[in-house]
Parts: structure tokens; sequence; C-alpha cells
């Protein structure tokens, strides 16, 4: 674990050329890009360990070592996690997109603990809290 945080600080330091509200309206070959795997890793930095996202986050800022502190911290915060304003599904969206380009094991991963939170907090009609 201490490799892959290594990692994605790394790549995290690096400020992303598509911003993260037009991240979804990208070509499809821009998903198998360099750039859109740095931007993969950092969103899966804002992760939480139930699965979820919080909303109102730019992933494609530039995230420095206190940044990067904060959210390892905050990945047990799950009082954070949503489906409101686009958090959760959004990262979800953009994140397949990268794995159907890549199919990287990491962003799978993801995926699966996304995709798992959501069926996790669905109600038996089929919705859903905006804050499980």
């Amino acid at each position: 674990m201490k490799v892959i945080t290594f990692l994605f600080a790394t790549l995290c330091l690096l400020d992303a050329k598509v911003s993260w509200k037009s991240v979804l309206k990208q070509k499809s070959d821009w998903y198998g890009s360099a750039e859109a795997r740095k931007l993969a890793d950092k969103v899966m930095l804002y992760q939480r360990n139930n699965g979820g996202w919080p909303k109102n986050q730019d992933f494609s800022k530039k995230i420095d070592t206190d940044d990067l502190k904060e959210l390892t911290k905050q990945r047990r915060n799950l009082k954070t996690t949503t489906i409101d304003n686009g958090a959760t599904y959004t990262p979800l969206k953009f994140l397949t997109r990268v794995w159907q380009a890549q199919a990287s094991p990491v962003v799978e991963d993801s995926l699966h603990r996304g995709v798992a939170f959501l069926l996790t907090s669905q109600y038996n009609n089929g919705g859903g809290p905006p804050r499980p």
C-alpha cells in the first residue's frame, strides 16, 4: 500500500490539462492517454474506504504533500460519501472509460468498490439516499 500511495503522490503533483468539469466530454482515445491515467490516479485518491466519493471536488487540481496526507486520513471519513451533485457516479463513469481504454487492475478494483457502494446504499425500491 505504501508503494501505491507513493506512486499516486508522485503522479498527483502534476496538474491535469483537462479540467474535471470537461472530463466526460473528451474524445474516446484520450481515455487511453497517460494524462487520463494520471487523472484516474488522483480520482482514486479521493475514494473513501466504503467505495464512495465526496461531492464538489475538483479532481483535476494539483495535489501537494499536505493534500495527500489529508486525503489518506479522509479515506476513513464515510460521512462525506454521496451520490449528490455528481459524486460517486461521475468518478465511476470516468474510471470506466479509462479502464475500457487501459484495462488497469487498480482502476478495476476502484470500480468494483464504487459499484458495491452504490448497490449497498440502494433502497429495496431501487432508489437511494443522497448520503448513504
